[in-house]
């Protein structure tokens, strides 16, 4: 009982995105250029939300600016 818990609950978690990557494409851009492009994204975002003391509020924040930097540069989520 508690492995079909474990498993239907992961699936979900899965199907959800959680604890996920988001990754960004471009088509004119290449792979380096979006892995550069993401790291920029991530420090300003990691910059931005130093004074967050919650964690998770922090990583929210972060996803949130990293998001809208790459969609900014050109990026499309995948």
């Amino acid at each position: 009982m508690n492995k079909l818990l474990f498993a239907a609950l992961l699936a979900v978690c899965v199907a959800s995105g959680c604890g996920g990557k988001m990754y960004y494409e471009s088509a004119d851009k290449s792979k380096n250029e979006t892995e550069r492009d993401h790291m920029e994204c991530e420090y300003e975002a990691e910059k931005a939300t130093a004074s967050v003391v919650d964690s998770s509020e922090r990583r929210e924040r972060i996803d949130s600016l990293v998001d809208k930097c790459m969609k900014l540069k050109g990026y499309q989520p995948q």
